[in-house]
């Protein structure tokens, strides 16, 4: 388990929406705490991060590209 460093806050989802999964570094996490490594330039490692919202069954995954300068949000069909 990673320990988290003091002053570190994290913003919280909607009460409806969960974090399916997070792939980063290509290992997939379901549980636990995975680090994105952010870097001064901006740029970022990249990963895939899975939203599900438990009220509609919805799902997006969210695409943390380190060459390109924004994120990806892509619904996924059902």
């Amino acid at each position: 388990m990673k320990n988290v460093p003091e002053g570190i806050s994290f913003n919280k989802l909607q009460e409806n929406l969960r974090i399916v999964s997070v792939t980063v570094g290509g290992f997939n996490f379901k549980s636990g705490i995975p680090g994105i490594m952010f870097f001064p330039d901006g740029s970022r490692e990249y990963a895939e991060i899975q939203i599900n919202d438990v009220q509609t069954g919805e799902e997006w995954t969210v695409v943390l590209n380190p060459y390109v300068p924004v994120i990806e949000i892509t619904k996924i069909p059902q």
